[in-house]
């Protein structure tokens, strides 16, 4: 079994293929041009492969939806679901462009400190901080079995689904195939299709009720928002009442949470991040690269930003040195707690944004160093612009404008190439320095190709 059946307001579906075409067009066409991966809270994480460029959207839509579902359906078949029961629900799925729209506008560029202070917002923290007490016992027992801190497990459900009360708006199964049949990019396609048959397998479970599995764009489900294959592999019965709901059950929302950050590789007795300050002349290009031990970054002349001197425990632990907003912005430690909640979402916002909750739940101090927000950065379409320079320019990247952790390295590694700091913090100043660097190299190129040869 996996929910108790609670009847929802099934979402729209559009009537009119015309429609539909003339919306999904547009929102596909933006979507391939731009490339998308979510950085919501409600990413898969790591379910999904390695990065792709954007593939061409289909020329019709509505024609590439049902032909999917023919193909779909043997494919369902041979998984092991049988066609009575699985034939009249391939039949009867919807497409649900608007998943792919909010897929789009999940991925445009935004400075890290956009991402992180809506989800760290400091009436969430107040929320937070309710339901840690509401549920204290309950958390505790959690806590013990899967040595997952109680706060962190309450940042993440407000985070994910502000505490149980925005779990998504789209049918499980209809946006799941929307992904399949008609995302450009070949990864989501396959991520669909896998975890559509995951879906198809959880309501072959009795008691189940599909009005219950309302979702996210990127096809999360239920409070702590599980996609299909993560809730067979990670969601937990805590309660021992014969079924793991993390529709309606708190408690095993929150266990099957940390279970899957168990899972991942978290220990609760290490730390997640900590914030640091950074020497003067330090070379940034250790930034955003090989991991070194808390011993080796004292020693170059990092500490602790409160000024407390780190434990002897932690000397040995290894760290990543991130500096997402520049030399200019807080800077940080990431350890391998942070790479587990990861798992979770790839999004290095998310995890730090859970981090910031779970500090404050604690009642640790805010951050001592300030977001730049007075520096003039890169706009969305600028984020393509510079990764298309930056490949031109010798610095191989996937261009898909997303400023993810690939371009802030090349960014970093073109910065060190003229003599710059290397931040990677993708300003303005820089794209214009890009801008120049790019055409005096195509003018190179031209004067060595009309040079009179000897």
């Amino acid at each position: 079994m996996i929910a108790r059946k609670t009847k929802v307001k099934p979402d729209f579906r559009p009537t009119s293929a015309s429609v539909f075409l003339v919306v999904i067009l547009i929102g596909l066409t933006a979507f391939a041009f731009l490339g998308a991966f979510p950085t919501s809270a409600q990413s898969p994480g790591r379910a999904i492969a390695a990065a792709e460029g954007p593939k061409s959207p289909p020329a019709d839509p509505v024609v590439a939806f049902a032909r999917w579902k023919q193909e779909f359906a043997p494919k369902a078949i041979a998984a092991g679901l049988p066609a009575e029961f699985s034939g009249p629900l391939i039949a009867g799925l919807a497409p649900v462009p608007r998943a792919l729209e909010q897929a789009q506008a999940a991925s445009r560029f935004l400075p890290i400190w956009r991402r992180i202070e809506p989800l760290a917002d400091p009436r969430r923290i107040t929320a937070a901080r309710t339901f840690l007490a509401r549920h204290k016992s309950t958390l505790a027992a959690i806590e013990a079995r899967y040595d997952v801190p109680a706060a962190l497990l309450v940042a993440l459900w407000g985070v994910e689904t502000n505490f149980g009360q925005l779990r998504g708006s789209f049918d499980l199964l209809d946006v799941l195939a929307t992904r399949a049949a008609l995302d450009p990019e070949a990864r989501w396609r396959s991520f669909g299709e896998e975890n559509l048959l995951a879906a198809l397998r959880m309501l072959r479970n009795p008691g189940a009720d599909r009005s219950q599995l309302r979702a996210s764009y990127a096809g999360a489900t239920g409070q702590v928002q599980f996609i299909p294959t993560t809730f067979a592999r990670f969601a937990v019965d805590f309660r021992g009442d014969g079924f793991a709901d993390i529709w309606n059950d708190p408690a095993d929302a929150l266990a099957s949470a940390a279970n899957y950050l168990k899972q991942s590789g978290f220990r609760g007795t290490e730390p997640i991040a900590a914030e640091v300050r950074i020497p003067p002349d330090f070379d940034y290009l250790l930034a955003h690269d090989a991991r070194r031990t808390i011993r080796e970054w004292r020693a170059l002349g990092i500490g602790r930003a409160n000024g407390v001197p780190f434990s002897p425990a932690a000397l040995d632990l290894p760290a990543e040195l991130f500096v997402a907003a520049g030399r200019h912005g807080p800077a940080f430690l990431l350890f391998d707690n942070f790479e587990a909640i990861k798992v979770y979402n790839q999004a290095d916002f998310y995890a730090l944004a859970l981090w910031r909750i779970a500090e404050e739940l604690r009642g640790r101090a805010a951050l001592r160093g300030s977001w730049p927000r007075h520096i003039p950065l890169i706009s969305d379409a600028e984020a393509l612009e510079m990764q298309n320079a930056l490949s031109a320019s010798g610095f191989p990247l996937v261009v898909d404008g997303r400023f993810g952790r690939e371009t802030r390295r090349q960014l970093q590694l073109f910065q060190h190439s003229r003599g710059q700091i290397a931040d990677g913090f993708p300003t303005r100043t820089v794209m214009e320095e890009l801008r120049a660097a790019l055409a005096q190299a195509r003018a190179a190129s031209v004067a060595g190709a009309t040079a009179p040869r000897p």
